[in-house]
């Protein structure tokens, strides 16, 4: 989630400055304004989507879940004793 937002404000904040900064240009050389708008939601576009991964980093692999057997079995054998051997019950 804390990534998500970081993502959307530092869309938003490139966004602006792109802008600004096409906007300035675009006064000076005298080209439609319209240009700046189209150059900034380049940048946004190109920020949000991070083709190459660089700004926002690679997603972390998710958990790795296995079968409860496997568990107990690693766990039996941690334990010094076989999956073959019962278990004893405490009797009440």
């Amino acid at each position: 989630m804390k990534t998500q937002r970081l993502r959307v404000v530092g869309t938003v904040m490139w966004f602006v400055a792109a802008w600004s900064g096409a906007g300035f240009f675009a006064g000076i050389a005298g080209l439609p304004s319209a240009l700046a708008l189209v150059a900034a939601l380049l940048v946004a576009m190109i920020v949000w989507f991070d083709p190459t991964g660089r700004i926002w980093g690679q997603p972390r692999p998710t958990r790795r879940v296995r079968p409860i057997e496997d568990v107990a079995a690693e766990l039996d054998q941690r334990a010094g004793r076989g999956a073959a051997e019962p278990v004893e019950q405490p009797t009440p």
